[in-house]
């Protein structure tokens, strides 16, 4: 039991891993930064699904799930088994641990995202994809397009 409880923070630290990126969340570290802003007028906009990892092929949440419920189950069916039937549950464990993980991964992995279309004044035709938040985009609309030193891009109502 003990062995199991010793994944929790780790399950809890993973699970704090998830990040906001909505055109109003900022980082820390851009706090009292400059921003180049441009203005411009939206054009279209749709709903798309955000999912865990990285275009270029980095950890998905499916992939880090997977390893990480393949841990806990090892470990968990570890504390199960006595003698020689310590392996077996631990190696059970282990693929149960990996199959849920996965799913868990793959389920908590996608949130609602906006692609913004945005003509900029200078003519410009730009799209940005961020985290859905605000949720009233109106084609037509002004906007502003905000550029961070860090290469964040953010679309934000201009009010």
């Amino acid at each position: 039991m003990r062995k199991v409880l010793f994944l929790l923070p780790i399950l809890a630290f993973l699970a704090g891993c998830a990040s906001n990126l909505g055109g109003s969340s900022y980082y820390r570290s851009e706090a009292r930064g400059v921003q180049r802003v441009r203005l411009g007028t939206l054009v279209a906009y749709r709903l798309v699904s955000l999912r865990g990892g990285h275009a270029s092929g980095q950890y998905s949440n499916g992939q880090v799930g997977t390893v990480v419920g393949g841990i806990a189950g090892g470990v968990a069916g570890s504390a199960l088994g006595g003698g020689r039937g310590t392996i077996l549950t631990a190696l059970g464990g282990a693929v149960l641990g990996a199959i849920a993980g996965h799913a868990v991964g793959q389920s908590t992995g996608a949130v609602p995202g906006v692609q913004l279309t945005v003509r900029l004044k200078s003519g410009r035709l730009i799209a940005v994809v961020q985290q859905a938040g605000h949720t009233s985009w109106v084609s037509g609309e002004a906007v502003q397009v905000l550029y961070s030193p860090q290469g964040i891009v953010r679309v934000q109502p201009l009010n």
